[in-house]
């Protein structure tokens, strides 16, 4: 009996697609997927509530959706440039922050668990500053190849990632468990 009921919660799980893993004898665990969804979710929630940020989280949606259009460079750039943005104006709202540039927000926080890690947000800013047509007019030079669109799918990943070291209206442990 108890066998069967395992098979068939797995099976209601699996179906209906409630990102959480199902082990044996009867245990529910967070995917990385609800994991990332819940963080996306909570993401949206703490924006809304922001009148600076609200705004910038719509155009960030806006530009999303825009790709079903085109997914072209100017779509992409236009994609990773309003993501950019909100990320930077979520720094900017972080209590003792007063700087403006996401550069100088990053050393301004204390949320980083290491300096690499503070740096690598940091060379994402910089490339998005340096890559012809995301933030500013770049330098050519420095593009190795056209933007596609595995970049913006890497990028906005990794970008949604920091955001928790960003915004402290998240709470790490219910993303975790809120999956």
């Amino acid at each position: 009996m108890a066998e069967r009921y395992f098979q068939h919660l797995k099976s209601f799980i699996e179906k209906f697609s409630l990102r959480y893993d199902l082990q044996p004898p009867c245990t529910i665990s967070p995917t990385l997927p609800g994991v990332f969804a819940s963080l996306v979710r909570d993401l949206r929630s703490a924006t809304s509530l922001n009148a600076h940020l609200a705004p910038l989280m719509e155009e960030f949606d806006d530009a999303i959706r825009d790709l079903k259009n085109g997914t072209t460079q100017a779509r992409i750039k236009t994609c990773l440039q309003k993501q950019m943005n909100l990320m930077e104006a979520m720094g900017g709202c972080h209590p003792g922050v007063r700087a403006n540039t996401l550069n100088s927000i990053c050393d301004q926080l204390g949320t980083w668990p290491h300096n690499k890690v503070r740096s690598a947000m940091k060379d994402l800013y910089s490339f998005a500053s340096d890559y012809p047509g995301i933030r500013h007019g770049g330098t050519p030079a420095n593009a190795i190849r056209p933007i596609e669109m595995r970049d913006m799918v890497a990028l906005t990943v990794l970008l949604t990632g920091f955001s928790a070291y960003l915004t402290d209206k998240l709470d790490p442990e219910a993303v975790y468990g809120g999956a």
